[in-house]
């Protein structure tokens, strides 16, 4: 189990890292118009960290399938923050169905892992989410979101 003093930094810290990501690649990649500024780009990060939270809570309490839907919820919330945040209009309901599904899945997929090794350390099975996930949801945005054309 995680110390107490770091309880708090590693529920916060795994969708600051992806928010922050998302915010600085994504008017790059298309993803966000030529225009995207500061706010934009907060409203990013803070989609993603409580898109991280509210899965991470519902992963503790929900049933009876905790992880499936605890990465619906979190790849749902993510999309719909990126979507008001970079005004996506296009596209929005595949981006949302695709990004939820990619979530989804790849929480269940994770928690089989941890089933196939029950002796995991608690440490490892925390990068085991953080990474896993956010690898399959960012290869499901990079699919599916909606692209602005670029500024020549």
């Amino acid at each position: 189990m995680l110390a107490p003093e770091y309880s708090t930094l590693i529920r916060v810290f795994p969708g600051l890292v992806f928010g922050a990501l998302l915010a600085a690649v994504g008017p790059r990649a298309g993803l966000a118009g030529p225009d995207a500024a500061l706010l934009p780009g907060l409203v990013v990060t803070l989609a993603a960290v409580g898109a991280w939270l509210v899965a991470m809570d519902w992963e503790l309490h929900g049933r009876p399938w905790p992880m499936l839907l605890a990465g619906a919820l979190g790849g749902g919330l993510l999309t719909a923050g990126l979507a008001l945040a970079w005004r996506w209009r296009q596209g929005l309901w595949r981006t949302l169905l695709v990004v939820t599904v990619s979530g989804a899945l790849a929480a269940q997929g994770v928690q089989w892992l941890w089933s196939m090794w029950p002796g995991m350390d608690e440490n490892l099975r925390a990068g085991l989410l953080f990474v896993g996930w956010q690898v399959c949801v960012a290869a499901a945005l990079g699919f599916a979101a909606p692209t602005t054309p670029r500024a020549s």
